[in-house]
């Protein structure tokens, strides 16, 4: 089941732990080779990352081709130009503490194709608390905790939001772990947000990041979500592993300029 929601429902469901899963087949064996650029600008990493392949979008068993001779180049607004140097395993990085609000422009060019995108740099929201809270067996689910973020959302503004988590050390990865949220009628709000479909153990570590991005981002993820789960705008009409991108031309993928925060619980 996808896991992007607005918090007009998070409102109403964030005191109960709900959960339900539905098992999707996805069948990508006749999916064509496609250039996959992800390119990340983080506040908190200070450094911009870019990894670009070739590859059958998402979950195939296709082996990965590195793209290795690309030019990157990252341009704020102003025209200030950074080139992204290649590393290894089609990976190119380069530390760069980036401006908050400011409109980053990135250009990659292989093999004489150019491809673009921008993205904005929104402020930071800090984590103000994670909370754990029991929750009885259901029906859906066995007996075990919830946890809850807790954050401020800034009023006068539409802002966009994804949970990442680890558990006991692992980033929980899956496409059942993805969860994006606008901050729909809780503008402005102190709000409480829990990670939804988890059910967690007395002792268990669980570290969260809370990243806010712009709605080019959100878009991303939310068409990813609504692939993966079967259902949204996107499902059916979109190939499999191929959501809405901000990357000019054929390319896949997405960039994203971000700022994050992060706490971790121990489960009494």
């Amino acid at each position: 089941m996808k896991k992007v929601l607005s918090l007009s429902m998070v409102f109403i469901t964030s005191l109960v732990f709900i959960a339900c899963e539905k098992v999707i087949e996805v069948d990508l064996e006749d999916q064509e080779s496609k250039l996959i650029i992800e390119a990340k600008l983080s506040k908190l990493d200070q450094r911009i990352t870019v990894d670009i392949s070739m590859t059958t979008p998402y979950f195939a068993e296709a082996e990965t081709e590195y793209i290795s001779n690309a030019q990157i180049t990252l341009t704020d607004q102003n025209g200030l130009a950074q080139l992204i140097p290649y590393t290894q395993n089609g990976h190119y990085e380069l530390s760069f503490d980036p401006s908050i609000n400011m409109t980053y422009s990135i250009s990659v060019l292989i093999d004489g194709k150019l491809y673009e995108a921008t993205s904005i740099m929104p402020g930071s929201v800090p984590l103000n608390n994670l909370e754990s809270e029991f929750q009885a067996a259901t029906p859906a689910t066995d007996e075990g905790y919830g946890v809850f973020a807790r954050f401020n959302d800034p009023a006068d503004q539409e802002n966009y939001y994804r949970i990442i988590h680890h558990l006991n050390g692992a980033i929980q990865n899956d496409g059942s772990d993805l969860q994006v949220i606008t901050d729909g009628i809780g503008n402005g709000n102190y709000l409480k947000l829990p990670l939804f479909q988890q059910v967690f153990n007395s002792g268990d570590r669980v570290f969260v990041e809370l990243v806010h991005f712009d709605e080019a981002s959100y878009e991303y993820f939310n068409s990813l979500g609504d692939i993966l789960g079967g259902q949204g705008p996107t499902a059916g009409t979109a190939a499999p592993g191929n959501p809405v991108t901000n990357w000019n031309g054929d390319a896949g993928g997405y960039f994203s300029a971000y700022t994050s925060d992060t706490l971790s619980l121990i489960i009494p």
